[in-house]
């Protein structure tokens, strides 16, 4: 009676016979005689020994490998030590760059010009006989135009809120248009122009308390309506600068005209018409001896 073989599988030992390391496979198919895989696995362990003399061998191979790989292990270390040598320094410089990076973060960008308006609130706003109004203001400066939110169904709406524009010394006034929002289209209810000059030459703080509404077509006040507001300028422009710096260069050519002209030494020199002129007797008196008397 004769076995019969139930798979098989084929192992490659030529890293084995090479370096004679031992390895281990787990779970490795196994494939009948028509070379088709089979469900079932196989591990194994495949190691290589040797007689002793071939050991010893092997041993001196060793030990001379190990000979070539410390003084191979002292050249790399040096080669080491020269690389972290220049990692530090190159660690050293990035942060150093990234230092003056995070220095130039941290500053604060200087703005120029800004001005701030805060619409506080409305009074005493009047409806139409078909709909409450549902008011909003519309703040257009330099064409540029921000809105406030809408306040449905109330005639003493307050808002509070502020919006900042860039600062132009060229455009002096600022325009405030009260909106009525329908469905379809809103419509104007009333307008201010506000005159910001003084407020863009001086920075004064400027404060609309209650003031009167205007028909934007008639530009004549509304009965009893009233808007109130707050404006203030801050930062320099670019002729604040030039003006600043115009009055330093003045104020410095000043001071050295008033100061008094110094010596070698650093010492103002003396004003030599305020110096009394000595008494030349009193020179022949004091170098020469005493007259005597004949």
């Amino acid at each position: 009676m004769s076995d019969d073989e139930y798979g098989h599988t084929s192992i490659d030992i030529s890293k084995l016979l090479e370096k004679g390391e031992a390895f281990k496979k787990e779970d490795i198919t196994l494939k009948d005689k028509d070379l088709k895989e089979l469900k079932s696995t196989i591990d194994f362990e495949a190691s290589i020994g040797g007689d002793e003399k071939a050991g010893e061998g092997e041993n001196k191979d060793k030990a001379g490998e190990g000979e070539n790989k410390d003084k191979a292990g002292e050249g790399e270390n040096k080669d080491k030590a020269g690389k972290d040598e220049n990692k530090d320094k190159e660690n050293k410089d990035d942060k150093s760059g990234e230092n003056k990076e995070e220095n130039k973060e941290d500053k604060p960008e200087k703005k120029g010009k800004e001005i701030t308006i805060k619409i506080k609130n409305a009074k005493k706003l009047k409806s139409s006989m078909f709909d409450t109004i549902d008011p909003y203001v519309k703040v257009i400066y330099n064409s540029e135009e921000k809105k406030t939110k809408v306040i449905d169904d109330n005639e003493t709406p307050e808002w509070d809120e502020s919006f900042t524009f860039p600062a132009n010394d060229d455009i002096k006034t600022i325009e405030l248009k009260l909106m009525d929002s329908n469905l379809l289209n809103d419509s104007e209810y009333g307008v201010v122009d506000v005159d910001i000059a003084d407020a863009l030459a001086t920075k004064a703080a400027l404060n609309g308390e209650d003031v009167p509404l205007e028909n934007p077509e008639t530009k004549k006040p509304l009965k009893d309506s009233v808007i109130t507001y707050s404006i203030e300028v801050t930062g320099d422009s670019e002729d604040d600068k030039e003006k600043a710096g115009e009055n330093k260069d003045e104020k410095a050519e000043e001071n050295k005209e008033n100061k008094p002209e110094e010596n070698k030494d650093g010492k103002p020199e003396e004003n030599k018409d305020n110096k009394p002129e000595e008494n030349k007797e009193n020179k022949d008196d004091k170098s020469g001896e005493p007259k005597k008397e004949e």
